[in-house]
């Protein structure tokens, strides 16, 4: 979908990931517990575990949800159908744009 996040690209999600990695560079500050315990920085270590830490949750959720997902369709399990029905007959919305 591209760079820009109005396009449904990655843009916001890279931001917010450069902005943890340098929150955890630069450490706790001194309005925290381990500042008022003496540490005052965590490094480019602690970093680039945090950057590791993510992609291995991010990967895990991705097949937690993939896996869920392919039961989804199977005709014993109607929920996801159902909701998603819901979800659509149920959202208020604009009454001039509303399909009727």
């Amino acid at each position: 979908n591209g760079v820009w996040a109005a396009q449904g690209g990655w843009e916001y999600n890279a931001v917010l990931i450069a902005a943890l990695t340098a929150l955890i560079d630069g450490g706790p500050g001194d309005l925290s517990v381990d500042g008022a315990l003496g540490r005052d920085a965590w490094g480019p270590g602690w970093a680039v575990a945090g950057l590791a830490t993510g992609l291995v949750a991010s990967s895990a959720a991705i097949a937690l949800g993939k896996r869920g997902n392919d039961t989804a369709g199977t005709p014993s399990s109607t929920t996801g159908a159902h909701v998603a029905s819901a979800a659509h007959d149920d959202t208020a919305g604009d009454p001039v744009t509303v399909d009727s």
